[in-house]
């Protein structure tokens, strides 16, 4: 399920650039702050498009694994908000929106995408060396979640090979793969149930040596690259305060979780940030 809410956020992402090349111009009063925009969102976009591909060629989900509806609903939500808070007020304006459908139901814009485009990149822009940090940091997370992505990924591949070897998938969910067929009742499990140290090691190497969570760490590191591509607007900070929020949390809860289930876990490995927290 989790590709739908990249799904969605790509689709609503890919909307606001679309509407946004139709402001793009040469340098001219707030044309900064546009192509900062428009940046931004590009970014975005091209982060929820990587996540899909993640979710269904690198991660590992069991067949079993469920979400529960509110949380769906939720995650819904911030993949639609997400890209509007990061946009400016004006992109959604009346105005705005009624002048760029009149562009576009002339046809004169369509034909000029390409150079309104090559405009926006090629004026001067002031603070350049701002928007090459943030372009820089959000390379360097973007590697490092998908580095951490894939570790997992082959674990929780590791694991469930591990499960349906130890033949309670068998008994657990009869029917499915590797369990009764055609109805007929799987005969009694008398063995221990596996625990969870039998079937899941903890993730190594990389920064997972220092941190429990690095892929968390490199999501906040993304949105901090959007907010330095931004200028630290006010929607930009509002959703970087809420990744932070949101992954401090979940990290903190997996990092309890490998210490209380695996005794030999390193205590010197922090939740998230190495040597803080």
């Amino acid at each position: 399920m989790f590709e739908h809410f990249y799904i969605i956020g790509a689709l609503v992402t890919t909307v606001l650039l679309q509407v946004y090349i139709f402001l793009c111009c040469e340098e001219e009063a707030g044309s900064s702050l546009k192509r900062d925009s428009i940046l931004a969102l590009l970014l975005f976009d091209i982060h929820v498009f990587r996540r899909y591909l993640e979710t269904n060629y690198v991660m590992h989900y069991t067949e079993h694994a469920r979400m529960h509806v509110l949380a769906y609903v939720f995650g819904l939500s911030y993949y639609v908000a997400a890209p509007l808070t990061l946009a400016p007020a004006f992109l959604l304006s009346m105005p705005t929106l009624e002048g760029v459908y009149t562009e576009f139901k002339s046809g004169n814009s369509l034909a000029s995408v390409d150079a309104r485009i090559a405009a926006a990149i090629s004026a001067p822009h002031p603070e350049r060396a701002r928007l090459y940090a943030g372009l820089a940091l959000y390379v360097l997370a973007s590697l490092l979640q998908l580095s951490s992505h894939r570790r997992l990924g082959r674990l929780g591949r590791e694991a469930e090979v591990r499960f349906h070897q130890s033949g309670v998938q068998q008994q657990l969910f009869p029917g499915g793969p590797g369990g009764a067929k055609g109805g007929k009742a799987p005969p009694m499990y008398i063995g221990p149930a596996p625990e969870p140290t039998d079937l899941y090691v903890p993730p190594t190497g990389g920064l997972f040596e220092r941190v429990s969570c690095p892929h968390y760490l490199a999501e906040i590191l993304i949105y901090v690259a959007l907010a330095v591509v931004l200028r630290g607007t006010e929607g930009s900070l509002l959703i970087l305060g809420w990744v932070v929020l949101n992954l401090l949390l979940a990290a903190a809860a997996n990092h309890k979780w490998y210490l209380a289930t695996f005794p030999d876990y390193p205590k010197g490995r922090k939740a998230l940030i190495p040597g803080i927290f």
